[in-house]
């Protein structure tokens, strides 16, 4: 039983608890003297289009939870 012990259950103990110990992070430094107060939406957007909502009562949406937002074109 003490051999069983020492070549089974030992080893799986340690590969347990070496597997779940946690993950070290390294801080990101950010120099907020290079910070800007305001990003142009030309950063990241290449086009806006507005879309007129159609507000008649028979069109009104109500107890919408999600919004799912997909790019068709790509």
């Amino acid at each position: 039983m003490r051999t069983l012990y020492l070549f089974f259950y030992l080893p799986l103990i340690s590969i347990v608890f070496t597997n779940c110990a946690p993950e070290q992070s390294k801080p990101i430094p950010i120099d907020l003297d290079k910070a800007t107060d305001a990003i142009p939406y030309s950063a990241f957007v290449d086009a806006i289009e507005y879309r007129e909502l159609n507000t008649k009562d028979s069109c009104i949406l109500s107890e919408i939870e999600k919004i799912y937002i997909d790019n068709l074109s790509g």
